[in-house]
């Protein structure tokens, strides 16, 4: 497999390239060498930087930082210099699901010591024209501030209220991996990422006021006048926006996901007036690009892994890189991988295994526990007769296995309590846990104990559920079977929680094809039903003698160890 620098959503797109054999010599070091290089394509009165590969030839380094100076006006370097894109050719609708009434969130606190960057990041969309204060509330949303990598605050809108009203846009998505497929082979690639992608496009006037959301200590309410993260189906229209704009240049010289863009070449001396096109069509339309994050002229084989998890298995490529003189990488495509491919996005969740190819269920080590994701279900309504009201919920990535509790409050201590006794005690100490960014998961103590625990702790944005998917997920599926069966005694739901996790671990999950419960014990349990018929299965362990059931058990586990 190569590493390359593909880009997209958390790094989706950052994963592999056809190199076509090209020899790449082990790196002397074991972290990577990063491949761009700073250039500046300003006019000369003050630097407007972006970034090309370093081992580009002079001559062709000359056009393309020519060509990039020519086309200065198709990237962004200040949020006021984006004009945004037409009306006439995409703009962002909220339509409200019939018999759904606005709701208003109650007011929350903004942490002291986050207060003014708050308001500094909210007078800075007030500037660039991206909010306007609201005349007319019927929606209100609270702010949710979010550090990035870089330590400044992004200020995120929980909409999670608003998209449960509005139906789905159901435009359809490229398939990451397939577009990684279609730009493999190619000798020159260059990555471009919309500036502000989102905020490119205006919401429809009609649906203005619904974005409002709370300014902190009570100064007022704005609205967001273009399309913000969060909201539901902005991706779709912005793929929808791009679909437009690239139309008949995709698959032949771009590749789109959402607001990434990627134009390929098939040789070098073509990729100049390759993208030239691009560059003329982006400004037709008066799109922007942020040439901060941009990367031009990269040719097959240099890479640079930016995932979190993709990362340690770079690392370990590179480690055995360093066992041969000469090392070449070569991409071998998923049709001509099969099994392969079946079983990498069987295990990921991203569809179910074939059925023509056999899975062995072998005994889980330490490291299969390595992930989990948390959350928490609540507020329910009506409570328990006991006065719970939530559900904190824990599901392992890898076997499914699913733990939960019900809870009569939201307190971090629990949240301790549960990962201690329903996580460490009985698998061990996890690599990280998932969670959003609810108020007992980012407390001092749960940061501080995670910290004694050497856990890492992955933070999502609260209305964002891809992020802590497998947790969602989960979620989903509990709530429908407690639903079932405290469908007659609705107060007695606690009582039937552990009923509802016996169900979920027994299913056959589509991911993974078999129950957790067989992937963990490494066999299937015994159910009422097969106790009430004299199942085959439980004649024959009945007839058993304990010394043929201990040898039996013991083949099972010199097999297990085998395999």
């Amino acid at each position: 497999m190569d590493y390359a620098v593909v880009k997209g959503k958390q790094g989706a797109w950052r994963q592999r390239t056809k190199s076509g054999g090209t020899p790449i010599h082990p790196p002397s070091r074991r972290h990577q060498v990063p491949f761009r290089k700073k250039v500046d394509i300003g006019p000369g009165d003050r630097p407007r930087p972006t970034f090309i590969s370093k081992n580009l030839s002079p001559e062709f380094r000359t056009k393309l930082i020519e060509l990039l100076k020519e086309y200065r006006d198709c990237f962004a370097w200040e949020y006021y210099k984006m004009p945004g894109l037409s009306q006439l050719i995409v703009e962002h609708r909220l339509p409200i699901k019939p018999g759904v009434r606005p709701y208003q969130q109650p007011p929350r606190r903004c942490k002291a010591d986050m207060l003014e960057a708050v308001k500094a990041e909210v007078k800075r969309l007030y500037d660039v024209g991206f909010i306007r204060p609201c005349r007319y509330a019927e929606w209100v949303s609270n702010i949710v501030p979010v550090i990035k990598k870089n330590g400044k605050v992004r200020v995120c809108i929980d909409f999670r209220d608003l998209n449960k009203a509005t139906p789905k846009d159901e435009y359809p998505m490229p398939v990451a991996d397939q577009l990684v497929d279609a730009a493999s082979g190619h000798k020159i690639l260059n990555f471009m990422d919309g500036n502000a992608g989102y905020n490119q496009i205006f919401m429809a006037e009609e649906d203005i006021h619904k974005t409002t959301f709370r300014y902190p200590s009570a100064i007022g309410l704005f609205e967001w006048v273009v399309m913000t993260f969060g909201l539901k189906s902005a991706g779709a229209t912005y793929q929808r926006a791009m679909n437009y704009i690239y139309h008949n240049l995709i698959g032949w010289l771009v590749e789109v996901y959402i607001d990434d863009v990627v134009v390929k070449s098939k040789e070098i001396e073509d990729h100049i007036a390759d993208l030239r096109k691009v560059f003329e069509r982006t400004r037709k339309y008066g799109l922007k690009m942020n040439p901060t994050k941009c990367g031009f002229g990269v040719s097959a084989g240099e890479y640079e892994c930016k995932n979190y998890t993709l990362v340690v298995y770079n690392e370990k490529c590179r480690e055995l890189m360093k066992e041969f003189r000469l090392v070449t990488l070569k991409h071998v495509s998923r049709e001509h991988n099969v099994q392969a491919n079946d079983l990498a996005q069987g295990v990921s969740g991203y569809k179910p295994m074939m059925k023509d190819v056999k899975v062995e269920v072998a005994t889980i080590t330490a490291d299969d526990w390595r992930g989990w994701g948390i959350d928490m279900i609540g507020m329910i309504n009506p409570p328990s007769s006991k006065g719970h009201k939530f559900i904190l919920v824990a599901t392992d990535y890898f076997t499914k296995w699913v733990e939960a509790i019900p809870l009569k409050k939201v307190d971090s201590g629990d949240a301790i309590q549960f990962v201690q006794e329903h996580i460490i005690y009985r698998f061990g100490i996890p690599q990280t846990i998932s969670t959003d960014q609810g108020s007992i998961f980012v407390s001092d103590e749960f940061v501080q104990f995670a910290d004694s625990m050497c856990i890492k702790l992955l933070n999502s944005s609260p209305y964002y559920a891809q992020a802590n998917g497998q947790a969602e997920a989960s979620n989903k599926s509990l709530i429908k079977l407690i639903k079932r069966k405290i469908s007659d005694y609705p107060r007695q739901w606690h009582t039937r929680l552990a009923e509802a996790l016996w169900s979920y671990r027994m299913a056959c999950h589509d991911s993974i094809q078999v129950p957790p419960y067989k992937l963990v014990y490494g066999h299937e349990a015994v159910l009422p039903w097969e106790v009430r018929i004299s199942s085959r299965r439980t004649e024959l362990q009945n007839e058993l003698t304990a010394d043929e059931y201990y040898n039996l058990m013991a083949d099972e586990r010199t097999w297990f160890n085998q395999d």
